[in-house]
């Protein structure tokens, strides 16, 4: 389905969607305005504007795209919100096809464990809000500093599940083995996949964990290669993550992974609100554990 109209963009947390028509959202993970950080199991809704014209498309990501198809206008840019990361890579591919050279954000709805994401308008498998007014601009960042270091992988049977990894032309290992080996010489624990990770040519990262004695990611990692090890200290995130959220006005997007490997979460400017999703939209692209959001023109370049 899709409307037409000017919507209240707002957030809430898991299990307190309020359900309410005028509403696009998604679940978070809890939120940060001027006023206060709020804890992941409050109720009641953060929002961000009362005001922005342009149309919701909402429904599963076949009936998105279908919809889309025949739109009679070019937004100026979308905020693309998503119930789970699976097969994201492929609905941006076809999104980004649809509208070339549009910015988008936003990223895939915070859940409680063992369910699905929660948007608003409810009931979707996507929601997209194709803006129509020439207000905004979208941006992202990657606040894990670069090390220098490039590997090669390999998946196994899913784009997510590494087999190996080389770095720099080195003897093949096993991802898992050569994972933990790394984590041990950044003095991490091993389950710590924050502070250190893998992004590729674009600066866009993956969230890695072990799970069955395997190394996985949270994004599809074919066809992306080679990856660059990223690893910075706590200091260094607080410090980024506060310069990513100091534009006034800002809708702005931040990885549960990284709310969570922080020991202070950033004070934002009057207008802005941070949220904490399970996977980020950075350039139109899914990434995990980034920086990324919608900016009124004139904030960030």
């Amino acid at each position: 389905m899709y409307r037409d109209g000017n919507w209240t963009i707002a957030f809430f947390n898991p299990g307190k969607n309020p359900g309410r028509p005028d509403v696009f959202g998604c679940a978070t993970l809890g939120a940060v305005d001027a006023q206060s950080a709020h804890a992941p199991d409050v109720d009641g809704l953060f929002v961000w504007r009362r005001e922005v014209a342009g149309r919701a498309v909402c429904g599963s990501r076949a009936q998105c795209l279908a919809e889309i198809e025949d739109a009679a206008f070019s937004p100026t840019c979308i905020l693309a919100l998503l119930a789970e990361g699976e097969g994201a890579e492929t609905f941006l591919d076809a999104l980004r096809a649809r509208f070339p050279g549009v910015q988008i954000a936003g990223g895939v709805s915070a859940c409680e464990s063992g369910c699905t994401g929660e948007l608003s308008p409810e009931g979707a498998q996507a929601a997209l809000l194709l803006v129509k007014e020439d207000a905004f601009h979208t941006a992202f960042e990657n606040i894990l500093a670069p090390t220098g270091r490039w590997f090669a992988l390999r998946t196994d049977g899913a784009p997510r599940v590494l087999a190996d990894l080389a770095e720099d032309g080195a003897p093949v290992q096993s991802a898992e083995e050569a994972w933990r080996a790394l984590q041990r010489a950044q003095g991490l624990s091993p389950d710590n996949f924050e502070q250190m990770t893998l992004s590729d040519g674009d600066g866009l990262n993956v969230h890695l964990s072990v799970q069955e004695g395997r190394l996985c990611a949270g994004a599809d990692c074919d066809g992306r290669g080679p990856f660059q090890l990223r690893f910075s200290g706590r200091d260094a995130m607080e410090a980024g993550t506060q310069a990513f959220s100091d534009a006034p006005g800002a809708l702005i997007f931040g990885c549960a992974g990284l709310k969570s490997a922080v020991r202070r979460l950033p004070c934002v400017p009057e207008g802005t609100l941070l949220l904490f999703l399970f996977g980020e939209i950075a350039g139109g692209r899914f990434a995990n554990l980034m920086m990324t959001g919608l900016f009124p023109d004139g904030n960030r370049t």
